[in-house]
C-alpha cells in the first residue's frame, strides 16, 4: 500500500490547471489542497509508525470486550478488532515507508 496513485492524480490535476482553460484556477486550488492533505496523511502514518502504533495491538487484544466477545476455544488474535488494528497498522507502516522514498 502506498500513496503513489493519489500523488499521480494530484500531479495530473496540477498539469491540467497549468494548461489554462475555464477551470484552471479551480483545478489548481484542488490540487494544492489535495497535496496538503496527502502530506498530512503521510506525516501521520510516519509519526504513528515511528511511535510503534502496532504495539498497541496488545492493548486491543487484552481489553475486556475482546476477551468477552471471543468464543471459548478461539484465539483473541482472531477477534475482529484485533485483526482490524493489525491491518490498519500495517497499512500505516506501508504508507510511511513509501512516503520516505518519495
Amino acid at each position: 500500500m502506498s500513496t503513489w496513485a493519489i500523488r499521480e492524480v494530484i500531479e495530473h490535476i496540477q498539469q491540467l490547471s497549468e494548461t489554462g482553460g475555464p477551470n484552471a484556477d479551480a483545478l489548481g486550488i484542488m490540487a494544492r489542497a489535495a497535496h496538503r492533505e496527502l502530506e498530512a496523511i503521510e506525516k501521520a502514518a510516519a509519526d504513528l509508525t515511528r511511535l510503534h502504533v502496532e504495539d498497541f495491538i496488545y492493548s486491543i487484544r487484552g481489553r475486556e470486550k475482546t476477551m468477552r466477545e471471543t468464543p471459548d476455544g478461539q484465539n483473541t488474535w482472531d477477534h475482529p478488532d484485533v485483526r482490524a488494528w493489525g491491518g490498519a497498522s500495517m497499512v500505516l507502516a506501508s504508507i510511511a515507508k513509501s512516503s520516505q522514498r518519495g
